[in-house]
Formats: C-alpha cells, sequence, structure tokens
C-alpha cells in the first residue's frame, strides 16, 4: 500500500493536504472521494473516512459548492424575532439543520415594531446564498410568495397559507381555527357571553383561522360577537395594549378576552393591569400561545399550546429532503393539533357567581 506521509497538528500542514492525497492513501479514485464528501454511496467508504481522519483533510467549502451548487445554508423568514413561539421554531429548525450541516440566515420582518419591506427583497438578494427557505407569516403573504417563487428555491411554510390553493411549496401548520375554538368554547363553558377578540390582520391566516375559529364557536353556541367587542391589530405587544383599551372602555366592558397571540397577549395583560382590572374577578383571559415566565403571573394565564419546536423540526426535515431530491411529486400539507392548558385566569362571570 502506498503511503502519504504529511505533519501533523498545525493548520498549515492541513491546508497542504489534497483530495489525490486522500484518494492516493485510500487507494480510490479523486471521483470516489469527492462523491464520498457529498454524501453518496461508494466503495471503501470507512477506508475513506479513516484516511481522511489521518490526514485532517479539509474540502475546500467554496470548491464544493462550486461543484454541487450547494450552499449548505437556508434561511429562516419570520416577521418578529422576538417573538418566542418563533424562537421555539427556529430552535426546531436548528435542531435538524445541525444534523445536516447547513448554515442558518435569519430574515427578519418587523424593524422596531413596525412592518418593514425588507423580507421580500431579503428573499431574493439571499437566493444565491442558500439551498432553501422556510418561511413564517408576514403582514403581505402575496409579496411573500411573489419573492419565495422569484428566488427559485425550495420552500417550506410556517405559520401560513396562500389564499390560492394552486400554490408551489410544502406547508407545515398548526390546526388553529378549532384551536381557537376550543379556546372561546372554554369561556362559554363557563358562562361567559359577552366575550371579545383581539385578532391578528386579516392579510394573513394565522389572523384569519384565529378569528374564524372564535367566530364559529360563539355561533354555534348562539352568541354574537359584538362588532364593538372585536379589535383587529398587528401582532405586537403594543397592538395588544392599544385594542384591550378600547375595547375595556365599552360599556358594558366584556367579562372574557381571548388575545389570538402571545405579544397581543403581554400587552393585553399590560394594560389590564394599569386599568386596575382584576383577573379573573373582573375579567376572564384566554392567550393564544404561552407566554414568556408565564408561571410567573398572578394568576397564571390559560393558553393554547401550539408544538413549536416540532413544527420546526418538521419544517427543516421536509426542506432537506427537498434540497437533496429525496422527495418529489406534489406539495406536502402537514397539520398539527395544539392544546388548551388551562391555569387560573378564567372564571364564571360575575352574574354567574353565587
Amino acid at each position: 500500500m502506498n503511503s502519504v506521509e504529511k505533519e501533523q497538528g498545525t493548520s498549515d500542514s492541513r491546508e497542504a493536504v489534497r483530495m489525490s492525497d486522500v484518494a492516493e492513501l485510500a487507494e480510490v479514485s479523486i471521483s470516489t472521494v469527492s462523491r464520498f464528501l457529498r454524501g453518496e454511496k461508494v466503495r471503501e467508504p470507512e477506508r475513506i473516512a479513516e484516511v481522511i481522519a489521518q490526514l485532517g483533510y479539509r474540502p475546500n467549502a467554496a470548491a464544493q459548492h462550486l461543484r454541487s451548487q450547494r450552499t449548505h445554508a437556508i434561511a429562516v423568514v419570520q416577521h418578529d424575532i422576538t417573538n418566542p413561539h418563533l424562537a421555539g421554531v427556529v430552535r426546531g429548525v436548528t435542531s435538524v439543520a445541525v444534523e445536516h450541516e447547513y448554515s442558518i440566515y435569519l430574515v427578519e420582518g418587523m424593524v422596531d415594531g413596525a412592518v418593514s419591506g425588507q423580507p421580500e427583497s431579503a428573499i431574493l438578494d439571499l437566493s444565491s446564498r442558500v439551498d432553501g427557505f422556510i418561511c413564517a407569516a408576514l403582514t403581505d403573504e402575496d409579496d411573500t410568495m411573489n419573492a419565495l417563487k422569484g428566488s427559485r428555491r425550495p420552500a417550506i411554510l410556517i405559520e401560513f397559507e396562500p389564499r390560492d390553493p394552486q400554490h408551489d411549496f410544502d406547508v407545515v401548520v398548526i390546526d388553529e381555527e378549532p384551536a381557537a375554538s376550543q379556546a372561546v368554547n372554554y369561556l362559554i363553558g363557563l358562562g361567559h357571553t359577552e366575550i371579545a377578540v383581539i385578532a391578528g390582520p386579516d392579510t394573513t391566516s394565522p389572523g384569519r383561522n384565529r378569528l374564524e375559529g372564535a367566530r364559529k364557536a360563539m355561533e354555534a353556541a348562539g352568541i354574537e360577537l359584538r362588532p364593538e367587542y372585536l379589535e383587529v391589530t398587528d401582532f405586537t405587544l403594543e397592538g395588544g395594549y392599544q385594542a384591550a383599551a378600547r375595547i375595556m372602555a365599552r360599556s358594558p366592558a366584556p367579562t372574557a378576552i381571548f388575545a389570538c397571540n402571545n405579544l397581543m397577549s403581554l400587552g393585553c395583560l399590560h394594560c389590564l393591569h394599569d386599568l386596575g382590572t382584576r383577573i379573573p374577578a373582573d375579567v376572564s383571559f384566554v392567550s393564544f400561545d404561552p407566554l414568556v415566565s408565564g408561571d410567573l403571573f398572578n394568576p397564571p394565564p390559560t393558553f393554547v399550546d401550539r408544538p413549536q419546536i416540532e413544527q420546526g423540526a418538521l419544517a427543516m426535515r421536509l426542506l432537506d429532503n427537498r434540497i437533496m431530491r429525496k422527495a418529489e411529486g406534489p406539495p406536502r400539507r402537514i397539520v398539527l393539533s395544539a392544546d388548551l392548558v388551562v391555569r387560573e385566569s378564567c372564571a364564571p362571570p360575575k352574574s354567574r357567581r353565587g
């Protein structure tokens, strides 16, 4: 067997090791080593791996990208990187991306609490530097979809689905409508009929679906969602605060509030605290999504719990399959269920108490 002697232990010597050195010592062709490095099946894989470790060979990343036309990077596009739910989704994405040696770009759609036009531009700018996208809900879904189509890269949609069912992307979403219905049905079961809803923008499917779930629950119980008890705002803390202030200024005030995401819920709770409104003595409260340090609230809020880490991990696996062409065929739609976690923020309305 031929031997190739390389001095070990310095970064300079490692850089001097070439693919041809690995092929010579492993007694295989250079093309076999190249295929091995791309993850393809080759003969003598154990021997090649042993020689790579022995020589300290490190493939040139730029050259690999040129040969394979892959960047080994993906981008996660989301509207607000500070949102704890989306942070959980990113944790799930990362757990799988690390296994497959992907780097991750994070693209945010909010700047100082306001919607920016940057995400769509960033998608197009990144299209030559990433192998695919995972995209959460943005305020204008149509612009986002156009940018993803223009990128000509695989993309997985989370948190939202396009209005047009004839789209080309896999989706991993939560079954939000029944989850919202379950939350409102819980309030109805306690005897509430004057229920307020703080909903997200109707330009996003989460905004539409959660509001529709609340409406359906109330309609099924013969309860009207009164116009003065409905506030449609953005998915932000400030939006939730202002919406709650407007709702509680109405007469009569509602006996229960359902806030349709975690940041709006935090804003609503801050407003109720500032107004001196007691939970649940004066008003019952349910949040769609858990709140950061929710157990420290007094009382801890009842909330809809979504499998955020699982959602992110599933999205990343789907994306990797599309990138590696392990999955062909029409777009897939994976729907995950959510659960209602009952805490201490709800009680029967005053009229029902003895």
